[in-house]
């Protein structure tokens, strides 16, 4: 089972600059020793791809086109990434009737903490379709050990296969800010990013807070209601003269941003690997993140970053603290991360080929 036919479902646009899910699948996809033997089947309607992969991709035109591609060819195996489409449930009914194999890559929708909102409507699609997708389904696919731990479903047979970056060399150990900067670069969400929260937190310690010298840099796209919410927590803020929303950032841009922030800082109550938190490690960047992020025993091993409860007081405290281990000790605190993230290169260099290994052991019984 060297040389898989798979095919991965998702719900991507080609043409997207942002990172995670899409940098994920592409990276899957676009690999040099088996490209010819896999494809993506896009959960959306024909448009222009502006830059065509080396992969073979097919678009949702109308009801027909996931059978069609089911019967082009003979496909070993399927992976979902994703388990909130309308879509899905027929995708699954016509792979189960052709009894092809599939897998589930989770990207966090399985934890716990997804189903506090729309609590009643959530409980109902997993009592009614996620049970037994999961429960038909050769096994899923999680980007950390923890994540297992807090998902529904930890008992399912399963693999790890981390979130992971590429390597560059875009980093600093020895920065030295005057000014202290503080970077996050997530969707505008403030349900599931909570950057609402931490920016509350701050007015917890103010007094404390005031004497620091510093920039709280936010970045990202989301609804025009959350970034609208998001602008007037700051403008009402007594650190409104410290913190700026600037909007989204890119590619070559956000890895040189990066590389001259301090401190990273992800609040998440939901989150499967942050992609974020990777290229933030991998620019020697400590990071400041909620338990939810799943990175405990990374932060732990390598002592790159710090990880604190979802309170605004504990938030408030444990960020102080951060920034007084950090202020001790710059230097140690970078190449700490740098260190965390290289453990992660070493997989990325084979990605395409690490994810099969790891796909061709939930499919043997």
């Amino acid at each position: 089972m060297n040389s898989l036919k798979v095919l991965h479902v998702a719900d991507i646009d080609l043409n997207s600059e942002n990172d995670g899910i899409h940098m994920v699948i592409k990276r899957l996809a676009d690999d040099k020793d088996s490209s010819e033997k896999i494809s993506v089947f896009l959960l959306r309607k024909s448009e222009k791809v502006n830059k065509v992969p080396s992969f073979l991709y097919y678009f949702n035109e109308d009801r027909h086109s996931f059978l069609k591609v089911l019967e082009s060819s003979v496909w070993d195996l399927i992976v979902f990434h994703t388990c909130f489409n309308k879509y899905l449930y027929g995708l699954y009914k016509q792979a189960l009737k052709r009894k092809t194999p599939y897998i589930i890559t989770s990207h966090g929708c399985f934890m716990k903490n997804v189903y506090t909102k729309n609590i009643l409507k959530k409980h109902l699609y997993k009592a009614f379709f996620i049970d037994n997708f999961v429960r038909n389904s050769k096994g899923i696919v999680f980007h950390q050990e923890n994540e297992r731990k807090n998902s529904y479903y930890n008992n399912k047979k399963y693999v790890i296969i981390p979130n992971v970056v590429d390597s560059h060399n875009s980093f600093d150990y020895n920065l030295n800010n005057k000014q202290l900067r503080f970077v996050s670069i997530s969707r505008i969400d403030l349900f599931y990013k909570k950057i609402d929260l931490f920016v509350e937190a701050l007015e917890i310690a103010k007094k404390d807070f005031k004497k620091i010298n510093f920039i709280y840099e936010i970045y990202g796209t989301g609804s025009k209601k959350d970034i609208t919410r998001l602008e007037q927590i700051i403008a009402s803020s007594s650190f409104r003269d410290n913190i700026f929303f600037q909007g989204a950032i890119y590619k070559e841009s956000k890895i040189d941003k990066l590389s001259k922030t301090d401190i990273f800082i992800q609040m998440s109550s939901s989150e499967g690997m942050s992609v974020s938190i990777s290229e933030a490690l991998s620019c020697a960047t400590p990071c400041f993140a909620s338990n939810m992020v799943n990175l405990e025993d990374d932060f732990s091993f390598f002592n790159c970053g710090w990880i604190v409860e979802l309170e605004k007081n504990k938030i408030a405290e444990g960020f102080l603290r951060a920034i007084n281990c950090y202020l001790n000790n710059r230097s140690m605190y970078r190449k700490n991360a740098r260190e965390c993230a290289e453990h992660y290169f070493k997989i990325g260099s084979n990605f395409g080929k690490f994810s099969l290994r790891k796909y061709e052991k939930l499919l043997k019984n």
